[in-house]
């Protein structure tokens, strides 16, 4: 029986997946199954890419510390998301559980699969938010198959432990989601060594971040292999472009991984610098601690900060329409000339 046979949506558990060309064969003399049109063109664009790219598996099962088959690699976390939504969420019946304020895609994937949204709001407790763990397992039933939960979460930059992680898996028996799109930021906070122990966890990783390369719109699922097998049914056939997939090799070398390391400290020393720099304009009421390439900060009027900082051709983003972030605005760590341009434009009007 799976061990996922509770959770999964039946007819998911009994789909049979479409096949694709390349998942059923992905090396020969000369390809004429999947009606692709003959080459010659550069990097085989003619030619559909292979599924699963083996070479960017290998590269991210060595990057995380798992086995290949722990691995789906698709468009970003956000296809990650859908996926999990539609596999394990029946429409007009599940739900999902989420802790405002946090990502809206969770959200926002649930309204399109018509499963409900559990709301349990992260309790603000001194300098930072905490994770309100007794509501969160009070209000998980049967019908809660999925606990979304981001960390360093976005956008209050708060870390959430292990043992607050393995105390939900222990206490409910849905599907808890930690997305570390944020990860690189706070290695030594991840719950990936977790995953052996809890299979139905699922950590998301993505290159977006700390790797710099929103724009590839690559990124991977973590989980027990059987989760994994669900998951392959339901996305995508070809997932990933193949320039995207060399791309993302480049990004992933030894090179690529230095270049992330370096720019996480450097990320990391300008969110401090631009911390004690926000907290000396008489505008701003509070910087909050964060863990990632971004600060929460809230001002005494956040919409003439808004509307200022656009006009001088900045853009940030408000965040004051969620839960406990009134006047709250969110700002991501640029790179020096934008930092300083930012702080310039800020001293000007406040």
């Amino acid at each position: 029986m799976s061990l996922f046979a509770t959770l999964a949506r039946p007819n998911i558990l009994k789909l049979r997946a479409y096949r694709s060309a390349r998942s059923i064969a992905t090396e020969a003399r000369i390809f004429l199954d999947a009606n692709e049109a003959p080459g010659p063109v550069a990097q085989d664009l003619n030619r559909y890419p292979k599924p699963q790219p083996p070479e960017l598996v290998q590269k991210f099962a060595k990057l995380y510390n798992v086995r290949e088959e722990n691995i789906l690699v698709g468009r970003g976390s956000d296809e990650a998301i859908d996926v999990l939504t539609r596999t394990f969420c029946e429409p007009s019946q599940d739900e999902i559980l989420i802790t405002p304020p946090t990502y809206g895609m969770y959200e926002v994937s649930a309204d399109i699969q018509n499963a409900g949204v559990k709301r349990v709001d992260l309790l603000f407790t001194g300098d930072t938010w905490k994770l309100n763990l007794p509501e969160m397992i009070r209000q998980t039933t049967a019908n809660t198959k999925i606990i979304y939960l981001c960390s360093p979460n976005n956008p209050t930059g708060t870390v959430f432990n292990l043992d607050e992680v393995r105390t939900l898996l222990q206490s409910t028996n849905a599907i808890v989601v930690v997305d570390e799109a944020y990860g690189e930021f706070t290695p030594n906070s991840s719950v990936i060594p977790l995953l052996q122990e809890f299979p139905r966890l699922v950590v998301l990783r993505t290159l977006s971040k700390a790797w710099g390369r929103a724009g590839l719109r690559c990124g991977v699922a973590l989980g027990h292999p059987e989760l994994i097998e669900l998951l392959q049914k339901v996305r995508a056939p070809y997932p990933l472009p193949q320039p995207i997939v060399e791309l993302a090799l480049e990004v992933l070398s030894p090179k690529g991984e230095s270049e992330m390391r370096a720019r996480v400290e450097t990320l990391g020393t300008a969110r401090k610098k631009m911390s004690a720099e926000m907290l000396k304009l008489p505008s701003v009421e509070k910087v909050f601690p964060s863990e990632a390439n971004f600060l929460l900060v809230r001002f005494k009027n956040e919409a003439a900060v808004m509307a200022a900082t656009k006009a001088g051709g900045i853009l940030l983003r408000s965040r004051n329409s969620e839960p406990g972030l009134s006047n709250c605005v969110r700002i991501t760590i640029g790179n020096e000339e934008e930092n300083r341009s930012l702080m310039q434009v800020l001293g000007e009007i406040l």
